[in-house]
């Protein structure tokens, strides 16, 4: 019973890391297209922007 728990973790485990690595191959390549793409990064500049202002009014208008 001990065995059979360990090597299903085990496939578990390796199926979680094979998922994670195509995660970070597919971040990586958004982001190199989003980085070089003078369209996007002037909208992805502007939205944090506007993300940081928004949290920043949040703040000065919090009661604690």
């Amino acid at each position: 019973s001990t065995v059979y728990f360990l090597e299903l973790s085990a496939v578990f485990m390796l199926i979680t890391l094979g998922i994670f690595i195509l995660y970070g191959l597919f971040a990586h390549a958004v982001s190199g297209y989003l980085i070089h793409s003078t369209f996007w990064r002037f909208w992805l500049q502007r939205g944090f922007a506007v993300i940081f202002a928004g949290l920043g009014a949040k703040l000065v208008f919090s009661d604690s």
